[in-house]
């Protein structure tokens, strides 16, 4: 299997179901475990449906987080998207470096989309 090599945290109240959400911040075990199931299953879609992603990720829960994963860096029309959205206060400065900057711009916090 291949191993990931790019990560991102995702603000676990931006996916999960709103019964799974107090749980989940809370630690709760049984809480983790169905979030993590839940995620597996669903975090991919939400995500690509909010055009976090693009198809090929793999999310999944570790170490009481939600993280969504790359094999390969993402490809720099993804990456300069993403960062519009997070960091609007970047640009045009952003679209002259590399990819590994960018992703390392994109990954400093959590991926969020429901207004927080």
């Amino acid at each position: 299997m291949k191993k990931i090599k790019y990560k991102c945290r995702i603000k676990p109240s931006s996916v999960l179901p709103l019964d799974l959400i107090r749980g989940f911040y809370n630690e709760d075990k049984e809480a983790i475990e169905e979030a993590s199931e839940w995620v597996e299953e669903n975090g991919l879609i939400l995500l690509f449906t909010h055009g976090r992603a693009v198809g090929h990720e793999r999310v999944w829960v570790e170490d009481n987080q939600i993280l969504i994963g790359w094999y390969k860096i993402p490809y720099k029309k993804d990456l300069i998207r993403w960062l519009q959205l997070d960091h609007p206060d970047l640009f045009p400065d952003v679209l002259s470096w590399t990819k590994k900057e960018m992703f390392k711009k994109y990954s400093e916090r959590e991926i969020s989309f429901r207004g927080g």
